[in-house]
């Protein structure tokens, strides 16, 4: 099986920018945990679309 194709510059800012809105989004007065699915995207997106290692954060 091949590896992704290296992202150009724009798809990286495009993906990070999704990422960021989408955790300004899902901030509120009660905030929930993360979704399984959630979780295993970013952790998909993280490894294998940007090669970088994907950490859990750190619970508050």
């Amino acid at each position: 099986m091949q590896g992704f194709p290296p992202m150009t510059e724009t798809a990286r800012r495009r993906l990070l920018y999704a990422t960021a809105r989408a955790s300004r989004c899902r901030k509120s007065a009660h905030p929930k945990p993360p979704s399984p699915v959630v979780e295993t995207v970013l952790a998909f997106l993280a490894e294998h679309v940007l090669g970088e290692e994907w950490e859990r954060p750190a619970l508050l």
